[in-house]
């Protein structure tokens, strides 16, 4: 492919050329590893953002049900029975947030894509085949974290004993 481009005359990488701190190949390698360190470190926080707003929201809807939740309890309803519908509920957000994301993140990859065949061809994204799998695993992720924050809010405010506020 790279070597099919005018002005291209060797596409093997020299070995040397990538241990020179001087080299373009060196800057190359670098500039990849810092751009691989910050997708993984941004992607954490994302993660954890997500979690803490799923977290906050549960949160607000555990307080506006108290009692309802607290007249479960006074009949005998399980600690199961009153966190399921929290646990959907965040499952439910995350998910819907995902679906969202891929709704902005899928048309903006096919779109850089196609720009980058036509002016940097050696730069290879993700055919677009393999969105609809990128998809269904943010997705996936997002019910995950979704599941994760309520359940931190749920197990938190379950484990207080039942009162009733007025």
């Amino acid at each position: 492919m790279l070597s099919g481009l005018e002005g291209v005359k060797e596409v093997i990488p020299n070995p040397e050329e990538a241990d020179r701190p001087d080299s373009f190949v060196y800057r190359l390698v670098q500039a990849q590893r810092v751009v691989t360190w910050l997708g993984i470190v941004i992607s954490a926080l994302v993660g954890i953002a997500g979690i803490l707003i799923v977290h906050n929201t549960i949160r607000l809807a555990l307080h506006a049900r108290r009692r309802e939740i607290y007249i479960m309890q006074l009949i005998g309803a399980g600690r199961g029975v009153i966190a399921a519908p929290f646990l959907l509920e965040g499952i439910v957000h995350g998910a819907l947030g995902a679906i969202l994301g891929c709704c902005l993140l899928i048309p903006g990859h096919m779109y850089l894509r196609s720009v980058s065949e036509r002016s940097a061809p050696f730069l290879l994204l993700a055919p677009d085949a393999a969105l609809l799998t990128f998809g269904l695993g943010l997705v996936a992720a997002g019910a995950f974290l979704g599941l994760t924050g309520s359940a931190f809010s749920v197990r938190r405010y379950l484990r207080r004993k039942p009162e009733w506020h007025s």
